[in-house]
């Protein structure tokens, strides 16, 4: 995947034209799976580049419309996700408030066609572009006499129940809890990127030696509790418990990220991880004493043990890599 420099790149790059698509991608799931899918398709059948299009940082974060915003995944590993998918060019626009306030009319002229040379767009149902979200679907459609491009709109994606695909609705899934869903609209397990600091210590001492996770501010977490995960260190994949939660029993009052993996020793201290979370086990618990929180611990252990042995338990995974990397 080529990264394009936005203050550089210009017509002259797409002599033969280009397919473009836009949006956030936040959390790249699988609404955005199809936005990509026909980007592919549409290249590969006219012969010429396919582009995504996206913002950094997240629009929601600039304008103040999110309190709270939290992303799914880091810029990194965001990255990572698209090359994975087979994006062939990637443009990065910076986001900023001079940027939000461009006319819908200029961000067509300015940016999909005197940069990109666009000879088709296509845009997902509610993606909106330029000041005041003027520019959508419709907008393009209206709009085709300047460059006689094409363009195409993806539908929204509705599951069981009428679920309404979207990346608000996957962060509510990861905060309360419900990790499986969230990795199945997903289309990959959800996964937190960080670095090994310093932790409590505790758990070495009770016998479950523990990574404890750098927590970005603006990182989304799943519910207090007690995952099944798998830690990815370098290119290698280990089976691991995740505590998420203030470590009730001894009274912690910080939110902290730790994680067990299983049979493992050595110092992983300023080493980055990236941590899969596969199923939620349990609540966080206060125990009444430290022996009754070890005795736990070893049936969380016990538990998981059984879940990585059995491959229908976790079937699409793989301990050797990720399913969809």
């Amino acid at each position: 995947m080529k990264i394009l420099n936005f203050s550089e790149i210009s017509k002259s790059h797409f002599p033969e034209g280009s397919v473009v698509t836009l949006g956030n991608f936040d959390g790249i799931h699988i609404g955005h799976d199809a936005l990509i899918q026909k980007l592919k398709e549409v290249s590969h059948d006219l012969s010429i580049p396919g582009i995504l299009v996206t913002y950094y940082p997240n629009p929601g974060l600039v304008l103040g419309k999110s309190s709270g915003f939290q992303y799914i995944y880091s810029e990194d590993q965001k990255l990572d996700i698209l090359e994975s998918k087979g994006i062939e060019y990637l443009l990065k626009i910076p986001f900023t408030l001079e940027f939000a306030h461009m006319p819908a009319l200029e961000f067509l002229n300015d940016i999909l066609i005197n940069k990109l040379n666009a000879h088709h767009i296509i845009i997902g149902f509610n993606h909106c572009f330029g000041r005041d979200r003027e520019g959508d679907y419709n907008f393009l459609l209206k709009n085709k006499g300047i460059s006689s491009y094409e363009v195409s709109k993806i539908d929204q994606i509705l599951l069981e129940k009428n679920e309404k695909i979207s990346s608000s609705y996957v962060r509510s899934l990861i905060q309360s809890g419900q990790i499986e869903r969230a990795n199945q609209i997903l289309s990959r397990n959800f996964s937190i990127r960080s670095k090994v600091q310093t932790g409590f210590r505790k758990g070495r001492e009770l016998g479950f030696p523990t990574i404890n996770q750098e927590i970005h501010p603006f990182q989304i977490l799943p519910a207090d509790g007690v995952y099944l995960t798998k830690t990815k260190i370098d290119t290698t994949f280990y089976p691991s418990l995740t505590n998420i939660g203030n470590r009730p029993t001894f009274d912690g009052v910080k939110r902290s990220l730790e994680t067990h993996i299983l049979n493992f020793r050595a110092d992983l201290y300023d080493r980055e991880v990236e941590v899969y979370y596969l199923k939620r086990l349990r609540d966080e618990q206060k125990f009444a004493s430290v022996s009754e929180l070890v005795a736990q611990l070893q049936r969380d252990k016990t538990q998981a043990e059984s879940f990585f042995l059995n491959p229908a338990l976790h079937s699409g995974d793989s301990l050797d890599g990720d399913k969809n990397e």
